[in-house]
């Protein structure tokens, strides 16, 4: 009995993935076929989001610039574009996608990178050179400077 229903939960759970995959792969077709606006032959939704979203990872914007940046774009485009608001929601669109990235560490002279055994090294090995460069920024608790660490390279 217990093996039976064991098959039968499986079977369910198999089920719920593929249906669950092949909404992610709809929504995609979805945008992909949807104009970003009514007579755009340039850009489709999703290819727009991703060049925005690609722009923004090369020139290190920030969320919230990003959101702007939709926001103005919202205003330009003529009536019945599609899209979307903010930051989060274009996350939500190109999720699907699996584009996902890791931020590593990285010595400022290329020497290595800050992973794995070297994770919570402070410096570098190899050169000496420090991993963190630091930036003060007000506490607002009791009104004293903090120091930030900000890595010196990213990769």
């Amino acid at each position: 009995m217990t093996n039976a229903w064991s098959a039968e939960e499986s079977t369910r759970n198999d089920n719920a993935v593929r249906e669950w995959e092949s909404d992610k792969f709809m929504r995609l077709l979805k945008d992909a076929d949807t104009e970003l606006y009514p007579g755009c032959e340039n850009f489709t939704k999703l290819a727009f989001v991703v060049t925005l979203m690609h722009l923004k990872i090369l020139s290190r914007w920030s969320n919230k610039s990003f959101s702007m940046l939709l926001e103005f774009l919202k205003k330009v485009l003529p009536n019945g574009e599609t899209l979307p608001c903010s930051y989060y929601e274009a996350k939500k669109i190109i999720q699907d996608l699996g584009l996902d990235y890791e931020k590593i560490h990285a010595c400022v002279n290329d020497c290595m990178l800050f992973k794995k055994d070297y994770e919570k090294e402070e410096q570098c090995p190899k050169c000496s050179v420090p991993r963190y460069k630091f930036a003060e920024v007000d506490n607002d608790t009791n009104g004293e400077k903090k120091r930030k660490k900000i890595p010196q390279k990213i990769l």
